[in-house]
């Protein structure tokens, strides 16, 4: 598989690498931006599982198709305005590029994404000092749900409830 995979990153549009690209750190945000309350333990929870695609080795594919360039900040925000006025063309977008990639570059992108999701959006806890109050609002979880039938992601149990599924 990582022959195919290797083969496909110099397939891969510069648009649709962008695309790719942006969309692992836009994900996470336009979950943490869906109740209108980025919180510092948001953007926190953001910086993390970043770190985590980088290193964790089930992502890997990922890494290798999407590239691990760095993405300016100004990018992601205007990526982050244009797409969260029209999320539902966004998701549609992002659904015919992950039919488009190697099997296990689909993979590795839906189980980062949904990984990243819900990792950013327990860090919203509400409540004083993040310790009291729901662990995921029903705005994040409504984005959550939208993207898990977009993408066609596969939460298990214990995911299906905390997105409220």
């Amino acid at each position: 598989m990582e022959e195919r995979t290797s083969l496909y990153l110099t397939q891969l549009s510069a648009a649709d690498r962008k695309l790719l690209q942006l969309s692992v750190q836009m994900n996470p945000l336009m979950v943490a931006n869906a109740d209108g309350n980025y919180s510092l333990r948001e953007a926190a929870a953001v910086s993390e599982v970043v770190r985590s695609l980088m290193s964790d080795p089930q992502f890997r594919p990922l890494i290798l198709v999407a590239g691990h360039a760095e993405l300016s900040d100004a990018a992601l925000r205007v990526m982050l305005e244009t797409h969260t006025k029209d999320i539902d063309g966004y998701l549609s977008q992002l659904a015919d590029l992950l039919e488009q990639l190697p099997e296990d570059v689909a993979i590795a992108y839906r189980r980062f994404t949904l990984f990243a999701i819900i990792r950013v959006a327990e860090a919203s806890r509400d409540g004083l000092f993040g310790l009291m109050g729901d662990r995921i609002s029903q705005c994040e979880k409504s984005v959550m749900r939208k993207m898990v039938d977009a993408l066609a992601l596969e939460p298990n149990e214990e995911e299906k409830t905390k997105l409220g599924m």
